[in-house]
């Protein structure tokens, strides 16, 4: 579901299904895919165990870009994926994150936190020649550890430059609501 209410008429709104992500895009952006997502973090064939009262139990992505050649401007998800109850105790936010390290040399991590989540911006880049892709992610999760949310942005090292107030206005833009 897009919504622009309060977006202006440079802007419009991701926001899921459930109302709990939010993030402002470029009114020019193309949403090209937006709606449930299968389970990534939960074993399907035991779903019946995965939920407790009060979970948000539909996982939901958007992914959008800017207008021009793709690797040339900016693209992005946003996801929410619901943690299986089973495993809420054990799962670290921080390990899921630190596991991009390994793949990536020149991977960066920082301590975020809201009123209400806890999380991570993360840096790295990704591709060799002309498909290097730079990308900036945030990565939250809720006090109850019921669910983990992100936002992506990728984009090439000479768009990243032409681009950084818009990336860096989606990324501060992307809200979590409990």
């Amino acid at each position: 579901m897009v919504a622009a209410c309060g977006a202006g008429p440079d802007y419009q709104y991701l926001e899921s299904d459930d109302g709990h992500v939010f993030a402002k895009i470029p009114s020019d952006w193309e949403i090209e895919r937006e709606g449930a997502v299968g389970y990534t973090m939960i074993n399907t064939d035991q779903v019946q165990f995965a939920f407790t009262p009060g979970d948000d139990t539909q996982p939901w992505r958007a992914e959008f870009e800017a207008p021009g050649r793709r690797g040339a401007v900016p693209e992005g998800v946003i996801e929410s994926q619901h943690i299986d109850a089973r495993w809420r105790d054990s799962f670290r936010l921080n390990e899921f994150v630190d596991n991009l390290r390994e793949s990536f040399d020149d991977y960066e991590r920082t301590s975020i936190s809201t009123d209400d989540f806890v999380g991570y911006e993360v840096t790295f880049t990704d591709g060799d020649g002309i498909d290097v892709r730079e990308y900036n992610e945030v990565y939250f999760m809720d006090a109850r550890r019921s669910a983990m949310y992100r936002i992506s942005m990728a984009c090439s090292p000479g768009c990243i430059a032409e681009y950084a107030n818009v990336i860096d206005e989606v990324l501060t833009t992307f809200r979590v609501e409990p």
